[in-house]
């Protein structure tokens, strides 16, 4: 007969399927971007299902981290910003710093990357295929208004001098599209495709642009939950986990239950369920190129994977 702990491995095996984020594809350096892309048919995300490996005297090993693109993202994310930093203050408008202002927008602002066919076909934009009239620039004040996945109303303000300048500069360039090279002929837009080439040579490692909103939604519910921390009531536990859901999906703009289920990751809201989550991840060292609660973030992550 089967011991528990077999029991239990067993049924953990048919829960244990995550999904791996894209790997960028690869191809030219930064540097080599200076004509239009080959257009590529898109590769979809593999699902990879991972057995959960148990020894002979039934102790169960423990199973692959969920989510490991959080904790490549965290480690390269001072890189990438280092990187789209220097495209930015270097001179002129190459197509390199074109694609720096979209990471830069997709960092800041959390902006999905924007796919071409989706665009057409649905009229919702990402950060790639922003238009003109999507922007207004005012000093180092940026303002997108637009419609993004879904039909949703997206409204972002930031201030940013170094973005600012470049987007100023497209803007008043010719054509729709704000993100092209300018030529006197309107550009050739940038692409997606690009933007991934540029993440993975900035980062060195395979993240994906879901990644810069899944690790947000995450650090920001980290530290929502950390707030509500010593509930003993499973009430009011259930009313903090709703609030930081809230919070997540207000960065997002999307709902409540999307927030919580597909960017959230599990291992936070467990935590916490669990009393494990300790206010003291809130207190370490900020680590450089990171804010305060993307530092907490990576601090949990390392303990509990």
């Amino acid at each position: 007969m089967m011991g528990p702990a077999i029991r239990s491995a067993i049924k953990q095996l048919k829960r244990a399927s995550i999904s791996l984020p894209s790997l960028p594809p690869g191809g030219r350096s930064a540097s080599q971007r200076t004509s239009a892309p080959i257009s590529r048919p898109s590769v979809p995300t593999p699902r990879v299902a991972y057995s959960i490996a148990i020894t002979p005297s039934g102790t169960r090993l423990a199973p692959p981290p969920r989510n490991p693109g959080l904790k490549r993202l965290g480690s390269s994310l001072p890189r990438v910003r280092n990187a789209v930093k220097e495209a930015l203050a270097s001179p002129g408008l190459t197509r390199t710093k074109v694609v720096a202002a979209i990471v830069r927008l997709i960092d800041h602002a959390l902006l999905r990357p924007g796919y071409e066919e989706y665009a057409r076909r649905e009229g919702g934009r990402g950060a790639s295929t922003l238009l003109k009239s999507d922007v207004s620039v005012n000093g180092d004040q940026v303002v997108l208004m637009f419609k993004g996945k879904g039909g949703k109303e997206i409204r972002r303000e930031l201030r940013d001098p170094l973005l600012a300048r470049v987007l100023h500069k497209l803007s008043a360039a010719k054509g729709q599209r704000l993100f092209s090279l300018p030529d006197g002929k309107g550009g050739e837009p940038v692409t997606a495709r690009e933007v991934n080439e540029f993440l993975a040579e900035a980062s060195g490692s395979s993240i994906s642009v879901k990644d810069f909103r899944t690790f947000r939604a995450s650090a920001t519910a980290l530290a929502v939950l950390t707030e509500h921390n010593g509930h003993e009531s499973e009430v009011m536990r259930k009313k903090a986990i709703v609030a930081a859901a809230d919070e997540a999906s207000k960065i997002l703009v999307n709902t409540r239950s999307v927030a919580r289920s597909s960017y959230i990751h599990p291992s936070v809201i467990e935590a916490y369920e669990a009393g494990k989550l300790k206010t003291s991840v809130l207190r370490g060292r900020v680590r450089k190129g990171l804010s305060r609660i993307e530092s907490a973030l990576m601090r949990f992550l390392e303990k509990t994977s």
